[in-house]
């Protein structure tokens, strides 16, 4: 397994940072700065999109804590559709 340039991990903790911002900023607008409780809709968006936000971060930060997705040559494909993923969810919501 090869390492992981420090280029390749600063480019993809972008967007897990931006996504990381972008989940507390919903929760925080969503419940009026835990002044009031959320609504039906705002539950729904955050389950359809905050879960799965939350497995791709994570799956994130231990691909980049532990080096490379185990996929042998397909690491920059993987790792460019999971930023890509991240950039999606940031996008829908």
């Amino acid at each position: 397994m090869s390492k992981m340039p420090v280029w390749f991990k600063i480019i993809w903790m972008v967007p897990i940072l931006i996504n990381i911002a972008a989940l507390i900023w919903f929760i925080l607008g969503s419940t009026g700065g835990f002044q009031r409780g959320q609504d039906l809709i705002e539950t729904v968006i955050l389950m359809v999109c905050g879960i799965p936000s939350i497995i791709i971060v994570m799956i994130s930060l231990t691909y980049i804590w532990q080096g490379w997705a185990p996929f042998g040559g397909m690491k920059y494909i993987v790792s460019v559709l999971l930023m890509a993923s991240l950039l999606f969810f940031l996008i829908i919501w």
